[in-house]
């Protein structure tokens, strides 16, 4: 919808809104784009950020350091349109879409965080936990997407540590939903951990 909106707007007024805070060019569509799948369109992504397209440093000091560079901007608002794509085409369990959809943003998200900090730039406590992820609502359709191509005990061990890397303080939730996405394919295989009195493991 927000993309549509865009189109609608006169350059002059779209200018007034976003000038201050990002480059028209970031924000217009690519006229390619509408041809894509949506799986070409995150790859896309993927492989553009990690040849460094969107990172934009600055001289960091004391009275920045909490600023984000235009291209720091274009590269979270990209990953969470991209990510809300793939979160709604998984949005259903027996979802036709490709598999591979939902899991390129995890990649590239995992990516980040193992120092490849070429892809995004970040003044201070760089991680990409700055991205801001949903995980409650991004892992389940994750694990929808994996269920379909791994094998049982490769789904299991993928969860926990997807779970362990992102949102462990809600594993409980997780493994439910974990289990429920990949039910015709891992029974048995998980692991028999016991909540907390708070729901929660130790």
């Amino acid at each position: 919808m927000l993309d549509e909106a865009l189109e609608l707007l006169p350059r002059a007024a779209l200018q007034r809104i976003v000038g201050r805070y990002i480059s028209l060019d970031d924000v217009r569509a690519d006229p390619a784009a509408s041809r894509r799948t949506l799986l070409e369109d995150v790859r896309a992504f993927d492989a553009a950020a990690r040849a460094g397209d969107y990172y934009q440093s600055f001289n960091v000091n004391s009275k920045n350091c909490m600023d984000k560079s235009a291209g720091t901007r274009s590269f979270t608002a990209d990953f969470s349109r991209l990510l809300d794509l793939c979160v709604a085409a998984f949005g259903e369990q027996r979802s036709s879409r490709r598999p591979h959809v939902a899991g390129d943003p995890v990649a590239l998200h995992r990516y980040i965080d193992e120092c490849n900090d070429d892809v995004v730039f970040f003044a201070d406590e760089a991680g990409a936990w700055q991205i801001g992820v949903d995980w409650r609502t991004a892992l389940p359709a994750w694990f929808r997407c994996l269920a379909k191509t791994a094998e049982p005990a490769e789904y299991a061990r993928l969860v926990c540590k997807a779970i362990g890397e992102f949102d462990p303080h809600a594993r409980v939730q997780h493994l439910a939903a974990a289990r429920q996405a990949g039910a015709r394919r891992s029974v048995g295989r998980w692991p028999r951990d016991k909540p907390t009195p708070r729901g929660r493991l130790p």
